[in-house]
């Protein structure tokens, strides 16, 4: 390298694999490069330019300072907030959408999709959708709207109704806002998740017009008598204990006294050991949970239909590190297996190839694999119609996984799509479509 140091104009430095590269969050902290590039700066006279992650204005000043980088680049940072420099420059860092270092960006590369982003619901809908990251149209009219749920799809709703100007409750049953991410966010190397909420809490108490009820479960009879203009069910969803099937569908309900699914662990219930994690899920949900499990002194085994841990987590670079987490945590792994008995003290697994049968000890079950909306309160108001009609309520609708459970980026993206769009035109709705570019040949015509 020391033959190259002066040849070019300016050095970006890769590391030394794309998983360690842009690695997640779980396994990288901020800056995490410095161990690897460190060594540029004392060999060449050239600017150097780096990556990792960079949200915190300190981190970046801190690696100019200490002569590690001349240049801070960002990446995903600038996805999650394309206005990162410019909330910098003009001091307003509580403004910044931080990074979560989730990676789902990465996977809409991996997968060759359009971007997509747990922080920034706009990013890839510029001019699909003519979406600003920034700026929101004012709603057309006064009205109240209800948001009923203050998870990830609550959250974002409530703050794009109240940026563009309608009174808006939000009312949590729980103590706290945050919805799943209360629990998930206390999963092994999860913390950073925890900005999702942050962020929109913290803004959304800025916002006069916004009003948060943490602590209240309403009934249908409450919201009646609350008589919002729209109400917007965003209740989140459950796990089952449903059964992985040779046909590849979940099918079949496991039920027991030591079943368990991670609704199940995040209340507190308390395990047997040995404890066997069957997942397929196939995110970060499965792994996580084992990991967490065996840390709390559990004797934890994972089992997956899947060939790999985690499968899908290799979109967002997870995976290898994955791996090293639950060995490092002593949990044994199973893979191209799927549940198909549980005794109570014995698990059966198969495999889904030779169906060969592996009886393992198990005390308690936990199962990673499906999860339903939560949506009886949307169904019962559904019912309701001339009772919805007398107290004025014009709209009522479910965003989020109390929709179709998914993803925090969907729920997020659901929760903003709505807000941004109550109220608006069909025209307003319509998408931007690339317009195919046609030559048209006209023929001569004889005289």
């Amino acid at each position: 390298m020391q033959l190259l140091a002066e040849l070019p104009d300016l050095w970006d430095v890769k590391m030394d694999s794309e998983t360690t590269d842009c690695a997640p969050s779980r396994f990288a902290p901020e800056g995490s490069h410095e161990p690897v590039i460190s060594f540029v700066k004392s060999i060449t006279g050239r600017p150097v330019v780096g990556v990792g992650r960079f949200t915190s204005p300190d981190a970046m000043v801190g690696q100019i300072r200490r002569g590690v980088l001349d240049l801070i680049g960002g990446a995903r940072p600038s996805i999650a907030d394309p206005f990162l420099p410019k909330k910098v420059g003009e001091g307003r860092e509580e403004d910044i959408r931080e990074c979560i270092g989730c990676n789902i960006c990465i996977s809409s590369w991996h997968d060759c999709v359009p971007v997509r982003c747990t922080q920034n619901p706009t990013i890839g809908e510029e001019w699909r959708r003519q979406w600003h990251p920034e700026r929101v149209p004012a709603a057309p009219h006064a009205a109240t709207v209800l948001v009923v749920g203050g998870g990830p799809a609550g959250l974002e709703c409530a703050l794009t109704l109240g940026r563009r100007g309608y009174e808006v409750m939000l009312a949590e049953a729980a103590d706290e806002l945050g919805g799943r991410l209360r629990f998930e966010t206390r999963l092994p190397r999860l913390a950073t998740w925890s900005r999702v909420l942050d962020w929109r809490r913290s803004q959304l108490q800025r916002l006069g017009n916004v009003t948060m009820y943490p602590g209240n479960r309403l009934t249908a009879d409450e919201i009646l008598e609350l008589h919002p203009a729209h109400v917007v069910a965003a209740t989140g969803s459950r796990w089952v204990p449903l059964l992985y099937t040779p046909l590849e569908v979940p099918s079949g309900t496991l039920l027991g006294p030591n079943v368990f699914t991670p609704d199940d662990i995040a209340a507190g219930t308390r395990l047997e050991d040995p404890v066997v994690v069957f997942d397929f899920d196939n995110y970060y949900m499965g792994s996580a949970l084992a990991e967490h499990l065996a840390g709390t002194g559990h004797h934890v085994s994972y089992a997956t239909p899947s060939g790999l841990v985690s499968a899908w987590s290799i979109m967002t670079n997870e995976q290898p590190q994955t791996y090293r987490a639950l060995a490092d945590a002593g949990v044994g792994v199973h893979t191209l297996t799927r549940v198909e008995s549980f005794e109570g003290d014995e698990v059966t697994l198969v495999n889904v190839f030779t169906s060969a049968r592996t009886r393992l000890p198990c005390r308690a079950l936990v199962i990673v694999g499906a999860r339903l909306p939560e949506d009886a309160l949307y169904r019962e108001l559904t019912t309701r119609r001339e009772e919805l009609v007398a107290a004025g309520v014009a709209s009522i609708t479910r965003i989020g996984d109390a929709l179709a459970p998914g993803a925090i980026a969907h729920a997020v993206y659901s929760g903003h799509r709505h807000g941004r769009e109550l109220d608006a035109s069909d025209a307003e709705r319509a998408l931007r479509r690339d317009a195919p570019v046609r030559t048209v040949i006209h023929a001569p015509t004889s005289a």
